[in-house]
């Protein structure tokens, strides 16, 4: 889905053959700073808005990103975490992990919703953030991270993990903060009921440096909206991932397979 797989196997005997492209992409007529905002969730244009889009599982990192927030902020400060989960997600556990940090800690909103939104609802949700808030998805481990790239084109700032395919697909956009990390075992990949692995055996994965996360958070909901920035971060992850280009490239690797053959 990115440079990452490229990367990791630059060593081995068939690197020389892996094609430089990938079917990953957004859709640019849609997801772009021309969608319409709307006000969502109950939540007005004044406070500021922290987005995550994602399947809460233990790979999405939800739950500390969950915890950083109510640590970073308190009740009084006009800053709400909107997490949009999806169909694989782990939604009793994570609505049973803000009651609690709601009972310990005098944290400010947050929005747990779990419900499909259309790709027109998604766009003008990722405007309203855009306006006034962030997006930031603190992950363990991603592919392309499709709803990154969706708040990029939509004109987002983000915070992410500098780790598998978002350290590729964001490279030198300016208005992507990427964290440090330090890997780690994956203690999902060997569940007991699913035992992918060798007894003994982990996969590494990402854990993204707290600090850093929090100081992003804190620095962001500071930090003015830079339309002009957001403008070109669009322009120049449409003009990387928008399914019309991804397409263009595709044909050309395709022809380039063909006339090699011939």
């Amino acid at each position: 889905a990115s440079d990452y797989v490229r990367e990791v196997c630059k060593n081995e005997p068939y690197a020389s053959k892996l094609l430089p492209c990938s079917i990953g992409g957004i859709e640019g007529g849609i997801y772009n700073t021309k969608a319409t905002p709307r006000t969502f969730f109950g939540l007005n244009n004044k406070t500021f808005k922290f987005l995550m889009v994602s399947a809460n599982q233990p790979r999405k990192n939800t739950l500390n990103l969950i915890k950083w927030f109510t640590e970073t902020f308190k009740k009084k400060d006009d800053v709400a975490l909107i997490i949009k989960d999806g169909d694989y997600g782990q939604q009793s556990e994570t609505v049973g992990f803000i009651k609690l940090m709601k009972k310990k800690r005098n944290c400010p909103k947050i929005v747990y919703v779990f419900k499909s939104l259309s790709s027109p609802d998604l766009a003008s949700l990722y405007r309203f953030v855009a306006i006034n808030g962030a997006y930031i998805h603190p992950h363990r481990a991603e592919a392309l991270g499709l709803p990154i790239l969706e708040a990029i084109a939509c004109g987002c700032r983000v915070g992410t993990t500098n780790w598998g395919g978002p350290r590729y697909t964001t490279q030198g956009i300016k208005t992507v903060t990427l964290f440090n990390y330090k890997l780690s075992k994956s203690y999902f990949h060997n569940h007991v009921k699913e035992p992918f692995y060798t007894k003994g055996e982990f996969p590494q994965w990402a854990e993204p440096d707290e600090d850093e996360v929090k100081l992003f958070m804190k620095n962001v909901w500071k930090q003015k909206y830079d339309k002009d920035e957001a403008e070109t971060s669009s322009k120049e992850i449409l003009l990387k991932y928008d399914y019309k280009n991804v397409a263009i490239k595709i044909k050309q690797v395709l022809k380039d397979v063909h006339r090699k053959q011939n």
